[in-house]
């Protein structure tokens, strides 16, 4: 089919049906192995990075690579300008979360911490009741009991 010497083109014209691969000109064959070409593409979309790491390290039956790309960003104003509002997006529903999390921690345990104080010290709110008094009713408040039809 190919004789050509990048794998990918090949792999590209293995997967074209052989009938409709025998219909192409040279000239067509041409055209198309030139567009597909990673050497061709790479000259069109890539450039050299200021700073190029690549390395393996080994790990049991495989092995992790790693590549460090450095350079100057190069993109469109556009693209940088949606990367940037992308960015600010997944930071607000961060804190967002950050503050819904804190707040589902600290709010009881602010509310316990001032119960010992006031317990500590003495202090009685509502006179002859206790927390275990109000309890059962702020519970069955959320319980689905005793609610039929």
């Amino acid at each position: 089919m190919s004789d050509n010497k990048d794998p990918y083109v090949d792999a590209c014209m293995r997967s074209i049906d052989d009938a409709v691969y025998a219909t192409f000109s040279t000239q067509q064959l041409t055209a198309i192995t030139k567009a597909i070409s990673l050497k061709n593409i790479k000259n069109k979309t890539s450039r050299p990075h200021a700073f190029d790491l690549r390395f393996t390290v080994p790990y049991l039956f495989g092995g992790f690579y790693f590549v460090f790309l450095g350079g100057k960003d190069q993109r469109t104003y556009r693209r940088r300008e949606e990367a940037r509002k992308a960015k600010a997006v997944k930071l607000s529903i961060i804190i967002l979360g950050l503050f819904i999390i804190s707040g589902l921690v600290w709010l009881p345990l602010s509310f316990y911490g001032l119960y010992v104080l006031k317990s500590a010290y003495g202090v009685d709110i509502f006179p002859d009741r206790h927390l275990s008094d109000f309890l059962p009713d702020f519970l069955s408040f959320f319980s689905l009991e005793g609610q039929g039809s």
